[in-house]
């Protein structure tokens, strides 16, 4: 195992860490300060796994994203900030052009 310093805001850092990598396991926090955040780095990461030849992308995501409706979440604002967070990293994973792709949605 090899630890590397660095922020997921950091391509230079990523690029380092994903050098001569096959696969990813993508597991983000919410991003509570930041909307948009987490998709921001989620993307970042998936486009640094790309460029260093990464051919298959773990990501482990919440369960009830297949129901989540942003428009009609009103109530918890909270919540909808951690779903559509999720929401907008799982189509992320999908486009992000890397062969082979697996969604865990643990619950």
């Amino acid at each position: 195992i090899k630890l590397f310093s660095g922020i997921l805001d950091d391509a230079s850092a990523l690029g380092t860490a994903l050098a001569g990598c096959r696969a990813l396991f993508l597991n983000l926090m919410p991003n509570f300060t930041e909307k948009g955040g987490e998709e921001r780095q989620g993307k970042a990461i998936l486009d640094a796994a790309k460029t260093a030849g990464v051919k298959h992308v773990v990501h482990s995501t919440v369960l009830g994203l297949e129901t989540f409706n942003e428009q009609e979440t009103t109530v918890n604002q909270i919540f909808a900030a951690v779903m559509s967070g999720k929401v907008r990293v799982e189509e992320a994973v999908r486009k992000s052009g890397i062969e082979e792709w697996t969604i865990i949605r643990p619950g």
